[in-house]
Order: C-alpha cells, then structure tokens, then sequence
C-alpha cells in the first residue's frame, strides 16, 4: 500500500520512491488515493483538508490548540470514512466484476478488513449497473456525500471545530454526517435507481437530506482565512482571486502527486546548502542531477540550484554559483543529468540560454500539463517524434512515457497511468515497444542512474533488464542487495559503475 510523499513545493520537485507498490498491483492504491484526492474539494473534505494543511506546519502553529486541532481532524475524518471507503472500494470492484464477474467481487470482499467491507456494502450491488449508470452513481454520489452545510456553519459559529463536545453533537445530526447521507443516499439508489437521473438537488428530496451546493471560491477562501486564524501564529489573507478550483481532469492528475512514494526521511537525512568545496569534494560520486530552474525558488538567482543523487547521500536546495566551471564537471559522462520544464524553450525547441551549457540526459514532467507545453510544440513544428511507453509488470497500472525527438538526444520522461495514453496519442507519434536500447543509443548508464536515483528506488533498477523481465531482475537486485556482491563487480543497477563506487559506497 502507498504512504503519502512529501513533495517539495519551491522546487515542484518529488522525490519518488516505488518500491512498496512497484511490483504489485497497484489498483487499490489508485482508486483510494484518486477518491481521497477528489474529495478534498467538497464541503466538508475541504475543512479537513485545511486542517491537515494547517496540522503539517508545524512551525506556525499555536502551542494551545494543537491536540484540540488534531482531535477535530480524527473526528471529521471519521465522519466521512463510509463514503471515502465505499467509493474507493466500489471502483475496485467493478474493475474487477467486468473482469471476474461476482465471484471475483466475493473473493476481494473476503480479503478486506471488516469496517471497509462494511463500507462496500453499502454500495456492492451497484457494481452491476450499466457503465452509464454506475459512473452517474459514484460521480452524484461523491458530491452529495460530502457537500454539507459545514462551511456555512463554520461561519457562523467557529467554535464547532474547537469545541469537541460541539463538535461530536453536531456531526451526530444525520444532515451534517457525511457517513448518514451517504447511507441514506445508497438506500434510496437500492430502491429505484432511475432516481440518477434526476437533478443532484431532486436526489437529495428523494433521499431525505438537504442539499447544498460545493462552495465557490469566495467561502473557500474565508473557510482558509478562518481555520489559520484559529489554529496559527500566521493566518491567510486569501481572497476568492487567490483560489483556483481545480477541475476534475486537472484533481485527478494532481492525486498522482498523493500516488508517488517518497522515503519520509529522505529530507531529514539530506545535506543542504552546502559550502562550495563540500559540494565539490562530493562531485565525483554525483550518479544524477537534477538542475532545477524554477523562478519561484530563490537559489535560482545564485547559479545552478540542484539536487543530487548517490546511494547513500542526497544533496538538496544547494547551488553550483559558478555555472560555467560545474557544467564542465557535470557534462562528464557518468553523471546524468536531469532538467525541470523551466530550463527548455518550448518556442525554440532548445535549452534557455542561462542552461546552454548543460548537456542534459533527461527532461522530467511532473504532471500531465507541463507536458501538454512539449506535446503543442512538437504538433506546431510537426517535429517527428518517438514514443516508447515503459509498464514494469502486466497487472501494474503506472506508466512511464518516454519521448524523443529525432533532432535531439534528450529523453522527455512522464510518469503517469495508462487513461494518459489516449490524451499523449492525440499526436502523431512513432509508438514503440519499450526497445531500452533504442531509446538509450546503447547508453544505459543514464536511464538506469536516472530511474534508480531521482526516483529513489532502494532496489537495484536496471531498466534495460526490467523492461525485458522485471520480476526476475527483481529477484536478482534482492539476492544482491541481501547477500552482497564482489567489490569490483559491476554493480548490478546497469551504472556501469563498479559496485564500490555505485551502491556500494
């Protein structure tokens, strides 16, 4: 199962570690961390949402209210767990059902826990509905859930939220539980399902709940500005233009972000803002780069920020201050290097000036609409472009998209599930099997130091090998990393590095 990642927003850089889902079947942890994801834009998500955002900064908080700040979090999220875990799970199912049919719904209902197999029950039969009607199920269902009244009465009485004896009274009334409504919603649906046709306003009638609409942006924002006022020492000033509600493309391409993995250490132990002979003294065991060029990070202004990866030492938010002399160092071979969006001119089809000197192995795409910029400009210059899509194991749902352009030896990497396909082949591309060597030009020390160091994979990863068999490179990487190997071997990863001064430094 998944554990939620940090991701670093003054970079928008994530540092992703799979290993805990990589080579299993992800399908629970996307349909849960998908709804988990979605429903922090309704009503009553959005208050817990605000607080688990309020609850992670820790430096701003108050030191009075915080157990009375995390007690509400557990409340509300207990309050809304039938829902969260129902439509989770319901999705699950009816991928399974079109597959295995009922026997196969059976056979996961008796391998879950007993308080999310109550939560599916709720909801299991509906797995039978035609496509049509299932998806106006858990698309009406979601809303009418979760959009409570709660902003509204936030509003009027803050005190609900800090007053646990308020709170539990109030959530106990059936309109103000999302865990009722969607109990007396599934009934209602159980009874006569043609009631999915009707306005989310005449469903709610039908089920005996109030309806109220997801809220603008507006409350949203004073929702925000109230919540930081309780809870910290530094309260938000939003007004309804400082909010933008994503729609639901956009959610569901930012829940990768929730999706990917990241070692909930990894900053802890990391060296940052290093001296510039500590950077230097550390240059030749750089495996990956990654040279970042966001102009909302101040290191920007400074030279080169970057962060780097080894196996046993992570360098982030530090600086090269002299370009010119880094990039000599950096264009050596053995170490890849890795450019964010920022660093290519999407007009010109080349690297922006200030990054001229790199010789970049790969441009990394956080999400699906920073690669929508690459995806215009190879359409508008009708740039002749190859497509090799990476799937590690059959049942496994995450995807890695590599393109090249035929005037370029860069890699354009993107990491995403299989819906993404069909949006990536709007163009015209050259799809390709997953041909690690043609991709490479016969270089696999890049790709493999890429895949294995920005992506934090404690297994030893040897793409070209992975492509061909994952599981028995897996088996392979475990009995070396168990079992050691020779100091002078290859290291089994695909660096081409020998093992001492790969992973075994």
């Amino acid at each position: 199962m998944a554990i939620r990642g940090l991701y670093n927003p003054a970079t928008n850089n994530i540092v992703l570690d799979m290993e805990s889902h990589l080579f299993d079947d992800i399908a629970p942890v996307t349909f849960h961390e998908m709804m988990h994801y979605y429903l922090k834009f309704t009503n009553f998500g959005s208050v817990h949402a605000m607080l688990c955002e309020i609850n992670s900064k820790k430096e701003h908080l108050k030191s009075e209210p915080i157990e009375t700040l995390q007690k509400s979090i557990k409340k509300l999220h207990e309050a809304m767990y039938l829902p969260q875990e129902g439509l989770a799970h319901v999705m699950q199912v009816r991928s399974i059902y079109e597959k295995e049919g009922m026997a196969g719904v059976k056979k996961l209902e008796d391998s879950i826990p007993n308080r999310p197999k109550e939560a599916l029950s709720y909801c299991r039969d509906f797995v039978k509905f035609p496509k049509e009607r299932f998806n106006k199920f858990t698309g009406k269902i979601s809303n009418l859930a979760i959009n409570t009244k709660v902003v509204d009465d936030l509003a009027q009485d803050s005190s609900l939220i800090t007053d646990q004896g308020k709170l539990e009274t109030y959530l106990r009334e059936g309109d103000n539980s999302p865990n009722q409504r969607y109990q007396k919603l599934c009934r209602s649906i159980e009874l006569n399902p043609e009631i999915l046709d009707l306005s989310e306003e005449e469903i709610c009638k039908k089920a005996g709940i109030s309806y109220t609409p997801q809220m603008a942006n507006a409350p949203r924002a004073n929702l925000a500005n109230t919540l930081t006022a309780i809870f910290t020492n530094n309260p938000s000033s939003l007004t309804e233009e400082n909010i933008r509600v994503l729609d639901g493309d956009e959610m569901f391409t930012e829940a990768y972000k929730s999706i990917i993995i990241t070692d909930p250490n990894i900053h802890n132990n990391a060296k940052k803002n290093l001296l510039t002979h500590e950077i230097y003294s550390e240059l030749s065991y750089f495996r990956t780069v990654f040279i970042y060029n966001n102009p909302e990070s101040p290191e920007v202004k400074q030279g080169l920020p970057f962060y780097s990866f080894s196996r046993n030492k992570l360098i982030i938010a530090s600086v090269f201050t002299n370009p010119t002399a880094a990039a000599e160092k950096l264009n050596q071979d053995h170490t890849t290097k890795v450019i964010d969006t920022h660093s290519f001119d999407y007009t010109a089809n080349a690297l922006k000036p200030e990054r001229a000197m790199l010789k970049p192995n790969v441009v990394w795409y956080k999400n699906f609409f920073d690669l929508e910029v690459l995806l215009k400009m190879i359409s508008e210059k009708g740039i002749a472009t190859s497509l090799h899509v990476i799937q590690w194991t059959e049942k496994h749902q995450f995807f890695y998209y590599l393109l090249r352009t035929e005037d370029q030896e860069l890699l354009h990497i993107f990491p995403g599930f299989g819906f993404a396909y069909e949006k990536i082949m709007e163009n015209p591309f050259i799809v390709r099997e997953p041909d690690i060597s043609k991709v490479t030009n016969n270089n696999f020390r890049h790709i493999n130091n890429f895949y294995h160091d920005i992506l934090g994979l404690s297994h030893f990863l040897d793409v070209a090998e992975m492509a061909k068999d994952a599981k028995a490179h897996l088996k392979k990487a475990t009995m070396a990393r168990d079992h050691g190997m020779g100091r002078n071997e290859l290291c089994v990863c695909g660096s081409r590095m020998k093992f001492k001064k790969c992973h075994g430094r």
